[in-house]
């Protein structure tokens, strides 16, 4: 059965992909919480979208779905719910399901598109039934727009046919109180850290997956004394989808059995198996060290990017909105230690050395808040005459508490 055939999966990758969409364009505001019911007007009764906001809503709905390819999604500005948006996407998608677009997960910027052959998601899916072929039922936290939220909470449940529950907007704890033994829950490190805060126990044979950034070794020890059976953490990206796999208190990752490195051109390009017998390449998103066994470990993104609540941020470009700020000489940005915390900090040089430093956090705190993404808005601002260096002259870290 195809995905899409199934009516509150369509909704929920429909809402999800409007909801995202909504939040980018008004920054600030939240839209309405999930789930929306199907009676949801798209204008001013209900998502209070004006017509500029319809046609980018219409545009990401297209592009992700790939809607062109029917000719109809030209259609959807004429609909004025989300149940109409929901009906026409599956007419689309009946003509021609081929492949998805999902952008990049960070908000720096313009997200970039990343296609995918619905027939490669498939060939990640059939591996995943197999390594949780035991569990009852799937509860995700992580929307179903991004692709790992596609992969565990649309196409993993049908294939292990069990059900899916969705809980984008519940607090850890709320989460906790209705897990029943054979969960499946689809979270990410900042989620099983608050779960590991505010959870006093978790049922019996209740497992965890986290993935959209590196999970902290105690963290996982954490969450076993609290009573989750077993934590998977998978390696992938949205350009590339999944690549591996490792119980949290492994120190290496394995590949998928379809990926192979590929030697001749060096540790960070894989070779893929298609499911028709062909083979294609892929350069992985961070530098990877490997280990005699077949096994890696990532160490540091290729891009520089860092992750904050799954989401990716480039320090360059937050460094450059501060810096536009007239008070600003200069900036530096980190993400914290994991002592420190685990969001953005900055470094400013003062253009007024002799300025308040409290009344400049202050400033730049709202500054962030008008010109940068909640993920991207740093939480710790030191002061100082030039920027850390270390001593061959290269960019340096800093304590925040100094």
């Amino acid at each position: 059965m195809a995905w899409w055939s199934d009516r509150p999966t369509l909704v929920a990758v429909v809402t999800d992909i409007l909801y995202a969409e909504l939040t980018r364009l008004r920054p600030g505001s939240v839209p309405p919480p999930r789930p929306w019911p199907e009676q949801m007007p798209i204008g001013e009764a209900g998502l209070g979208c004006d017509s500029l906001e319809k046609l980018s809503l219409a545009a990401v709905l297209g592009r992700a779905l790939r809607l062109d390819r029917s000719g109809l999604e030209d259609h959807l500005l004429a609909r004025t719910s989300l149940g109409a948006w929901v009906e026409l996407a599956g007419i689309c998608l009946s003509r021609d399901d081929s492949s998805l677009v999902f952008s990049t997960s960070g908000s720096t910027g313009e997200p970039k598109p990343c296609e995918h052959p619905l027939a490669l998601l498939d060939q990640e899916t059939d591996f995943l039934a197999e390594l949780f072929a035991d569990r009852r039922r799937i509860v995700s936290v992580v929307p179903s727009h991004h692709i790992y939220g596609f992969l565990y909470s649309v196409l993993l449940p049908a294939k292990l046919r069990v059900p899916v529950s969705r809980r984008l907007d519940r607090s850890t704890v709320a989460l906790a109180g209705d897990l029943v033994p054979g969960d499946l829950v689809i979270g990410f490190p900042d989620f099983w850290r608050l779960a590991a805060y505010s959870v006093d126990a978790f049922p019996p044979d209740v497992d965890g997956v986290s993935s959209t950034a590196p999970f902290p070794g105690a963290l996982g020890d954490s969450l076993v004394r609290l009573g989750l059976s077993r934590l998977t953490e998978i390696y992938g990206s949205s350009e590339t989808a999944g690549l591996g796999w490792r119980a949290v208190s492994d120190p290496a990752f394995a590949l998928f059995p379809y990926w192979s490195r590929a030697d001749y051109v060096g540790g960070d390009v894989l070779a893929r198996r298609l499911p028709d017998g062909s083979e294609s390449r892929q350069v992985a998103q961070d530098h990877l060290v490997w280990s005699a066994d077949g096994r890696f470990v990532p160490r540091g993104r290729r891009d520089e990017a860092f992750q904050v609540g799954g989401l990716n941020v480039h320090p360059s470009r937050i460094a450059a909105a501060l810096e536009r700020h007239p008070a600003v000489a200069a900036a530096s940005v980190r993400p914290m230690r994991p002592e420190e915390g685990n969001r953005v900090k900055a470094f400013i040089v003062p253009r007024d050395p002799g300025a308040d430093q409290a009344g400049l956090a202050e400033m730049l705190g709202r500054w962030a808040d008008e010109t940068l993404s909640p993920a991207e808005r740093p939480k710790s601002f030191r002061f100082g005459s030039e920027l850390p260096r270390d001593a061959m002259g290269k960019a340096a870290d800093w304590d925040i508490r100094s």
